[in-house]
């Protein structure tokens, strides 16, 4: 039991470290893009927020991974793990999208 606490432990570490990088990548691009971009701005915002409503999403997930048992550990890192890579996808079109 000890063995998957740990296990649980430092996957939720790796999780918490790709968030942090999102976040990190989110906030860059907003730096960099929110003098950059006049025409569209409203659609920007619009893409923006959706991906920080995606990020909440994902915090979501990961509070409820911390506080779930084994019975449901399984399911929850899956959902979690695909959230994860629908939200770098999203990034990646609304970087592309945008030119920046």
């Amino acid at each position: 039991m000890k063995e998957m606490k740990e296990d649980k432990k430092g996957y939720l570490e790796k999780l918490e470290a790709k968030l942090r990088k999102f976040e990190n990548k989110l906030e860059k691009l907003k730096d960099e893009t929110i003098n950059s971009i006049e025409e569209g701005a409203e659609k920007y915002d619009d893409e923006v927020d959706n991906l920080m409503k995606q990020k909440l999403e994902l915090q979501e997930k990961l509070n409820e991974l911390r506080n779930t048992g084994t019975d449901k550990w399984s399911n929850l890192s899956h959902s979690f793990e695909n959230s994860l890579k629908k939200l770098d996808v999203a990034f990646s079109n609304f970087k592309k999208k945008f030119n920046v």
